[in-house]
């Protein structure tokens, strides 16, 4: 996963193994909401992690690297 935010806006790519998708979304304080490839994640920021779950009940979490 990687994220760019600008305000509360954000855009990026989501990978899996050999496939990508772009994604976007938005913030609202700790929780976060982004949509890609047909599916919509949401989740909060939760000790320096994103921590997402998409409608069908898969989960992701992603920690920041760098920057």
């Amino acid at each position: 996963l990687s994220l760019t935010q600008t305000y509360q806006k954000l855009t990026g790519t989501m990978a899996a193994g050999s496939s990508s998708v772009a994604v976007t979304g938005r913030m609202r304080g700790s929780d976060i909401e982004l949509s890609g490839g047909g599916t919509t994640w949401r989740g909060r920021v939760r000790d320096g992690r994103l921590e997402l779950q998409a409608g069908e009940g898969r989960r992701i979490t992603a920690t920041r690297i760098g920057g």
